[in-house]
């Protein structure tokens, strides 16, 4: 298996920088994306921005190479960096200290083009073959499941261990039309798969679950990436998710498999909800929204008997409106609220969201909306004016022994 989109590159330059060489020399083989400082890298990450690659410049305004670098290992982003200092002079005397960071290693400007191309290639074929490995193969249809398998560390109890699922990109498609939930079809050359039953990871030890890979680490002994108090809350808790599921032990291996039935997939999502309440008190940007989207697919799966479920759902979102969020968080989180709304009967406040989204953009650009923003939108459009039918509860597809 090879990566399936064309291998995306992130150049972090300052003045001077090696992004036209590279961009003239390699831009039919690569998705180049360029910043020009280091704050702007860190927002990109934190917001959840994947990139195959990344180039970052040593010297760069607002937060220099090592910052970013720092920045990535204290929350376990596990992406193969190359740094590139000004002169060789100046990439021989800090390769000491970048490396032990998780650089991949350093290149020194003037740009090489072949050089440099070696070094991405490289790192790009290594990607590729650490991929392969991590993609599950259906036995009877020997096809790729359209996930990664991979270990992870949990930041509360330790335990080294953690299967975490991680969606191929381009993949899978995922449809909203129904409103509360999605349905997914898989890309050609993988096997179908509901990607609801392996959305949520979950620690076998202390329980604590997410559907964000970046809520567990890469690496032994990280530093947990939110706040200690937050941590210590969910490390207290353990006992309490362990109720949750009934019965369980001091090592629950139920939830290691990702062919899950509804009940499973149900008290995955019933966790990972619970889990949010520490990552709420965290500071952990998305949190509520995070908690909100569980919640409506909580309500979607037990339907007719799921409305206190969207009631708690928009109380998230709610709250997430009065959070930090990024463009996409906030397009996200007011079709949901949409959604649950129009659900709850509440079609006039649907109207007032509607509204709010126009006054939002009226200003904007077309080249200042992401893609994932026109998407939401699109899909607001289309539950606006097509409306909910929710008459039966969301089952799981492609059930497998």
């Amino acid at each position: 298996m090879t990566l399936s989109h064309k291998a995306s590159i992130l150049i972090a330059e300052g003045e001077d920088g090696p992004s036209h060489a590279l961009m003239s020399a390699l831009g039919s083989e690569y998705e180049f994306s360029v910043v020009q400082d280091g704050i702007t890298v860190m927002e990109l990450l934190k917001n959840g921005k994947e990139f195959d690659i990344i180039l970052l410049g040593l010297s760069l305004p607002r937060a220099d190479g090592f910052q970013v670098l720092k920045f990535m290992e204290a929350r376990s982003i596990d992406i193969p960096t190359v740094v590139f200092a000004d002169s060789a002079d100046e990439a021989a005397e800090s390769l000491g200290e970048i490396l032990p960071l998780g650089a991949a290693t350093v290149l020194s400007k003037p740009v090489v083009v072949t050089r440099w191309q070696k070094t991405i290639d490289s790192l790009v074929k290594q990607r590729e073959a650490l991929l392969a490995e991590q993609v599950p193969v259906e036995r009877n249809s020997g096809l790729h499941y359209p996930f990664r398998l991979v270990k992870r560390f949990c930041y509360i109890c330790g335990c080294e261990n953690v299967p975490v699922f991680i969606p191929v990109s381009d993949a899978y498609t995922e449809n909203w039309s129904a409103g509360p939930y999605p349905t997914y079809t898989s890309a050609a050359g993988f096997h179908p798969w509901d990607m609801l039953r392996s959305l949520v990871s979950i620690c076998p030890y202390c329980l604590f679950a997410s559907s964000d890979p970046r809520d567990f680490s890469t690496r032994s002994k990280s530093t947990f990436p939110y706040t200690q108090d937050a941590k210590k809350i969910l490390a207290s808790s353990i006992s309490a998710r362990r109720r949750m599921i009934t019965e369980g032990q001091k090592e629950d291996n139920r939830f290691d498999s990702f062919l899950r039935d509804k009940e499973k997939v149900i008290q995955s999502l019933k966790l990972a909800e619970k889990c949010c309440n520490g990552l709420i008190l965290g500071g952990k940007t998305s949190a509520h929204c995070q908690a909100g989207v569980y919640a409506t697919l909580l309500g979607s799966l037990t339907y007719p008997h799921g409305t206190s479920h969207f009631q708690g759902a928009l109380i998230n979102f709610q709250n997430q409106m009065k959070a930090e969020t990024s463009p996409e968080l906030y397009v996200k989180t007011k079709y949901f609220t949409l959604v649950l709304n129009m659900l709850l009967g509440q079609t006039t406040k649907g109207r007032d969201i509607l509204k709010e989204l126009e006054n939002h953009y009226f200003d904007k650009r077309a080249d200042q909306i992401s893609n994932e923003e026109r998407d939401w939108m699109l899909r607001i459009n289309h539950i606006w004016k097509n409306g909910i039918d929710l008459s039966q509860p969301r089952e799981l597809e492609y059930l497998e022994s």
